[in-house]
């Protein structure tokens, strides 16, 4: 599927404004986060593209600087349990596997992002079955961390990712100066069906 027409039909999907994926988009064309036409070529849509632009633009804070959003997720990891206490105590969720496709250690040094795609494409395959998974969540804080909120009754699980800093600053003085937290929060949710279409449009069309 063509850009122009992934837009509009993803837009239709999510019930937003065309406008504001079509801004999205083109924000991360100028960033080379996605491939763009040359004469009459045209390509498709890749799967980490449309998966990506989602993200971004739900993440975002401003729809025009939404690659540096993706920046940003792309440096939030997973909370996975440390490998120490996993040794000692190791968490088992059976409903994590069965949805993910992985344990929760396999995806801890994945960024957010990447764990995105596998989940799609898992999704996609037809695994785990629909009928047994009640909804799952993608909600990304508009400038702060994603997290995954899945349902497969009597489980609910929630999966939980941090920003990693490019750098490490042990500076007191700029430590003191950092801004305070928000005191509001806006989150986006992106339910799996969206997931879903953007498997069936291009890896699974």
């Amino acid at each position: 599927m063509k850009h122009t027409e992934f837009i509009a039909s993803l837009a239709d999907l999510m019930e937003v404004e065309r406008t504001e994926l079509a801004t999205v988009d083109r924000a991360l064309a100028k960033a080379g986060m996605r491939q763009l036409s040359r004469g009459r070529y045209h390509p498709d849509v890749t799967l980490e593209e449309g998966v990506r632009l989602v993200c971004a633009w739900a993440g975002s804070q401003s729809l025009t600087l939404a690659a540096q959003d993706v920046d940003r997720l792309e440096h939030c990891t997973l909370e996975a349990q440390p490998p120490d206490e996993h040794a000692l105590t190791p968490r088992f969720d059976p409903e994590f596997e069965k949805i993910f496709g992985v344990s929760e250690q396999d995806l801890a040094n994945l960024s957010f992002l990447e764990v995105m795609f596998r989940i799609t494409r898992h999704i996609g395959s037809g695994l785990p079955d629909t009928k047994d998974l009640e909804d799952l969540w993608i909600e990304i804080e508009k400038g702060g961390a994603p997290e995954i909120i899945y349902t497969r009754f009597p489980v609910v699980g929630r999966v939980s990712f941090r920003k990693l800093h490019k750098t490490l600053d042990f500076d007191p003085k700029t430590q003191r100066t950092r801004p305070p937290k928000p005191l509001v929060k806006i989150t986006t949710s992106i339910s799996w069906p969206v997931l879903k279409w953007i498997f069936d449009v291009t890896e699974g069309a």
